[in-house]
């Protein structure tokens, strides 16, 4: 990622989550119309100790949506909350990066879903081969990243649904 589109907001907090600089939203808000003025569609927001307080991050997100309303956030303290900001600031970007691809598919799939089961949930398949709703995964795509090619077979086209029976 090109450095003039990484920036910092003035806050911090320990490891505990406890507030030593108080997040400042002068400083945020100016982040949030320079990624406008960039044209960032998508914008991952990493803060050192963010997996014990998120209030800060989750701050920075209502602040980037009311600058930019269009881009799409991934928040590091929901997407990856552990302690380890390197992998937590990869796992995000990466979040941010498929977000919009994510979405698109989603809504081309449910529009799909809809015509040949009507009502029928569409269900995601994550990481650890459990499912999810779509729209949780459109909120956070990075849990399918390891679910690999798999397709339920009610998913094929043609299918109808059927009543259950009664015996």
């Amino acid at each position: 990622m090109p450095l003039e589109r990484v920036f910092e907001v003035t806050e911090r907090l320990s490891f505990r989550g406890e507030v030593l600089t108080p997040f400042d939203e002068v400083d945020a808000r100016a982040a949030a119309r320079e990624l406008g003025r960039l044209g960032a569609r998508t914008v991952g927001v990493c803060f050192l100790h963010a997996y014990a307080n998120p209030a800060h991050e989750r701050r920075m997100r209502e602040i980037l949506l009311e600058e930019v309303p269009e881009v799409a956030v991934s928040i590091s303290s929901e997407v990856w909350p552990e302690y380890r900001e390197y992998e937590r600031a990869v796992t995000t970007l990466v979040d941010a990066f498929v977000k919009p691809h994510v979405n698109g598919y989603l809504e081309r799939a449910e529009r799909g879903l809809r015509e040949v089961a009507p009502g029928a949930p569409l269900l995601i398949m994550k990481s650890n081969g459990g499912v999810m709703p779509a729209p949780a995964v459109a909120r956070r795509p990075i849990s399918t990243a390891l679910s690999g090619p798999a397709r339920a077979p009610w998913a094929r086209r043609g299918w109808r649904a059927r009543p259950a029976s009664s015996g």
